[in-house]
Formats: structure tokens, C-alpha cells, sequence
């Protein structure tokens, strides 16, 4: 769905909300910014590899990717979005890869007005800034629907968490199990704006820089992978072997360019060559054509020769 399309409603109101503070106006635009991208159609979108309904009023994104949008850090970001959601202002569902972010009444202050319509609030009643969210629900409904929610959120951190210690396991040829307390360090890093991917990255550099050492090979653990030093490993450069691997597949890569276009200018000089000895005056008709094209075959064919020796021996 294109945020960038059409216009939503503010209320004057949102003057008088906690929100709007001159000594803090990057969060009103933030909050402003989030409105702007829910949308306004219901749309289905693959999320896990499976189909999601992102409602109107809703938008899938992470938060990594507010963070960018409003130039400030994943941590701000997620404390903004904390508070947002502790005033009733949205509501949200964590997957591995994102965040499904609603806001709550949208409908109610972005519908159009229609005949004879009434406010169900008072005029100065802020915009999707409920001072008393709970007293607009019964609240047991409410509870039931925090409940549900809860319980996708502990099913889905599962199943993440189920993936990076099987994902580690696969590395280290170990045996861990995802118990609770690997849940609660994978959901921290969730909550901080930490990908999946990011996580993978951790395990990929720790497991090339420890595996070959008895004693850091200990370490190649989730409480240790995943915990205080999270950050630190990310943010560290790759193992020197790490390095050298990549490096060697990008070496391998440009000498397979470098024998093809090798390859592909062979085949264009004996092309040259079976015209000039097809020709009716054939070699004798052309000799000094034919010489330079045949010293440029050899050339060629050196060249190829010499790559694919070096292509073995990488």
C-alpha cells in the first residue's frame, strides 16, 4: 500500500496531548509519521513465509526501520513506540522479522463523516490519544484481547528462538535446547529492534572466531551469544578467516568474468578465422589478417589456460 497517496485527518486537539512538546517535537512527528503509514485499504502481505491481512489502520514494518525514518536510534524508536502503546495510542504484535503496528480508532477519527453523524467524544477529546483507554472498553474484552495477544507474542518468540538454537546446533554440531531463559534473551533482542538476520550474523562471526579454540568453543552458547555482549559482537569486524573466505569467492568470481569474456573473444576470432579460410581466395587471399588472428587465438587461449589453473588450485 502507497503511505505516500492521499491525506488523513488531525484533530486540533492533539495540542493539548502529552505528545505535542516543543522541548520534544521529533516524537510528535514521529507519531504524526506513523499515521501517515498505516493503511488505508486492507492489504495481504507475506510475512514468515506466510500470508498476512494487514488491516486498514495497521502497517507491518520494525524497528530498525523507524529508527531510520526518524533519524534516531532503534532504542529511541522503541521507547517512543512503548510509550504510544502504554496511553492506548497502538497496539502491536512482534514476528520474526518485523512488528505489526495498529492504531487504535483509527476508523473513528479517519472515516468520513456522514449525515447526521455525531461525535461520540467531546470536541477537545485529543485524537487517537485516549486519556483513559480502558473506560472505552469493557474490561474484560479487553483483558481477553491483551491475553490473546500475549500468547501469539510467547508463541512467536518460540518459534524464533526454537530457529537460532537449531541454527546453532547446525554450526557447532552442540545440542542446546530453547528453554525460557533463551526466550527471554531473544525477546530482549527483539524489543531493542535486533533482526533475525542480525542474530544469524552473531552466531555466524563467534562460531568462525571460537570454533577452532578449546577454550572459547565453550562459549559458542546461547546465554553467552545472545546476552550483554550482543551489541559488541555485532558491531565487531568479521574473524580474519571470515575475511579470507570472502575474499577468495570474490577472487573466484571475477577470474570466472575474467574467462568468460576470454571465452566469448576466442569465439569471435575463430569465427574470423572460418570465414577467411571459407573465403574464395581463402588463407592466401588474406595472409596478414589470418597471422594476426591466429596470434591473438594462441593469446587467448593462454589466458583461459592460465585461468582455470588458477581456478583449481583457489
Amino acid at each position: 500500500m502507497d503511505s505516500n497517496g492521499g491525506w488523513i485527518k488531525v484533530h486540533r486537539g492533539i495540542r493539548d496531548s502529552w505528545i505535542w512538546d516543543f522541548s520534544n517535537p521529533k516524537m510528535a512527528l514521529a507519531w504524526l509519521d506513523l499515521l501517515m503509514m498505516m493503511n488505508h485499504k486492507d492489504k495481504k502481505i507475506m510475512v514468515d513465509s506466510e500470508p498476512l491481512l494487514v488491516k486498514r489502520g495497521s502497517r507491518y514494518t520494525s524497528i530498525t526501520k523507524l529508527a531510520e525514518r526518524w533519524k534516531v536510534t532503534r532504542v529511541t524508536a522503541r521507547k517512543w513506540l512503548e510509550s504510544f502503546q502504554k496511553d492506548g495510542m497502538v497496539s502491536t504484535r512482534l514476528y520474526r522479522h518485523g512488528t505489526l503496528i495498529t492504531v487504535e480508532k483509527y476508523s473513528v477519527y479517519q472515516d468520513e463523516v456522514s449525515e447526521g453523524y455525531t461525535d461520540p467524544y467531546p470536541p477537545d477529546y485529543p485524537p487517537n490519544y485516549p486519556p483513559d483507554y480502558t473506560s472505552h472498553y469493557p474490561q474484560e474484552k479487553n483483558d481477553i484481547r491483551m491475553n490473546k495477544n500475549e500468547e501469539e507474542v510467547k508463541g512467536s518468540l518460540a518459534s524464533l528462538s526454537s530457529s537460532l538454537v537449531s541454527y546453532l546446533n547446525q554450526k557447532t554440531g552442540s545440542q542446546y535446547k530453547s528453554d525460557r531463559s533463551t526466550e527471554r534473551l531473544i525477546e530482549k533482542l527483539v524489543e531493542s529492534g535486533h533482526t533475525e538476520a542480525e542474530i544469524k550474523t552473531v552466531i555466524d562471526k563467534k562460531v568462525a572466531e571460537w570454533i577452532g579454540s578449546d577454550k572459547m568453543r565453550a562459549f559458542l552458547r546461547p546465554r553467552t551469544l545472545f546476552g550483554d555482549k550482543f551489541e559488541t559482537y555485532l558491531s565487531a569486524p568479521e574473524p580474519l578467516q571470515v575475511e579470507q573466505q570472502r575474499k577468495s569467492a570474490e577472487d573466484k568470481a571475477k577470474l570466472m568474468m575474467r574467462k568468460v569474456k576470454a571465452q566469448e573473444d576466442l569465439d569471435g576470432v575463430l569465427l574470423d578465422i572460418k570465414s577467411i579460410e571459407d573465403s574464395p581466395e581463402g588463407i592466401r587471399g588474406h595472409p596478414e589478417q589470418f597471422n594476426a588472428l591466429m596470434d591473438v587465438k594462441i593469446e587467448l587461449e593462454g589466458q583461459i589456460d592460465a585461468i582455470e589453473r588458477r581456478l583449481e588450485g583457489s
